[in-house]
């Protein structure tokens, strides 16, 4: 049976920190401990992966982890949030105002002197990557539907995946770009998907939106070629891809979750179908 969530190692890996560092957090309570394999290595899912985010999130106000550890748990008699970040506001204005003086002193022998300025090179963000793939088809995109695909990307970018895992991804888009009847379904879909924002969980248009995209070729062509394009990929496989997936629907509204969920059952409950009427033919021949 596959693994669907992530040993320590591949954590700290996703979140650039040491396995020395995670286990500190469980030593000291500020992480719950999670459920083990038989052989006793902790699994971690999405929301692990989230807390964990936000502490080393936290970490860069100059929070103390003891003051982390109060903030997200269930304490009512320590201080909150804004009770801390008032105090560290405070100890940091103090910092700002001698770091001005630094760079005034800075500022003062780069004015004495001649430099010549050198270019460095930058690294272009996922989603600068795709924009430049799609080109002047970005004409016909909806502000929604740019910032839901932002929105993917930036959780590509946020941790440090395996090696090469985001290149993989991006062969993917360069695959669906050089082609225009996939790229032209995958534009539709995004769009209707992009509607969906905007409405509640429980809006009876959403069943009528599942039903008609279940009766769909052009939307089930579009999930064949993406499974069959992963199939090329087996590194976009295994934990890594169920942990990717979860951290993705983090980033959609609920209605959105609820199609992908209730297409996701629907396919699942079609192949299951079809296996059975296969084994059923089998038998009778």
């Amino acid at each position: 049976m596959m693994r669907k969530r992530l040993q320590i190692g591949e954590v700290a890996q996703l979140l650039g920190i040491s396995t020395k560092t995670i286990r500190h957090y469980h030593k000291i309570g500020l992480m719950r401990e999670p459920e083990r394999t038989e052989s006793g290595y902790r699994l971690y899912d999405a929301q692990d992966l989230l807390r964990l985010k936000r502490i080393r999130h936290m970490q860069t106000f100059g929070l103390p982890l003891k003051h982390i550890k109060t903030i997200l748990g269930d304490s009512e008699h320590e201080h909150s949030l804004r009770e801390i970040l008032q105090a560290l506001d405070v100890e940091l204005a103090n910092q700002i105002s001698e770091l001005e003086e630094r760079r005034a002193r800075i500022h003062t022998i780069l004015e004495e002197d001649t430099l010549t300025q050198v270019d460095q090179p930058t690294t272009l963000t996922s989603f600068e990557i795709v924009k430049g793939l799609l080109g002047e088809r970005l004409a016909t995109v909806t502000p929604e539907m740019l910032e839901m695909e932002k929105q993917l990307w930036m959780v590509i970018d946020e941790f440090d995946w395996p090696a090469d895992y985001r290149e993989h991804m991006l062969q993917i888009v360069r695959e669906v770009a050089a082609r225009t009847d996939l790229h032209e379904q995958m534009f539709a879909f995004n769009k209707m998907l992009a509607a969906l924002s905007s409405l509640p969980e429980n809006a009876p248009e959403l069943e009528q939106f599942i039903a008609e995209y279940m009766q769909n070729k052009d939307f089930q062509a579009i999930l064949n070629e993406i499974q069959a394009m992963l199939a090329h990929l087996p590194q976009l496989k295994g934990p890594f891809a169920e942990i990717l997936q979860a951290l993705i629907v983090t980033n959609i509204s609920p209605a959105q979750q609820r199609f992908f969920a209730e297409v996701e059952r629907r396919r699942s409950l079609i192949d299951i179908a079809t296996k059975q009427k296969g084994i059923a033919h089998a038998r009778n021949d």
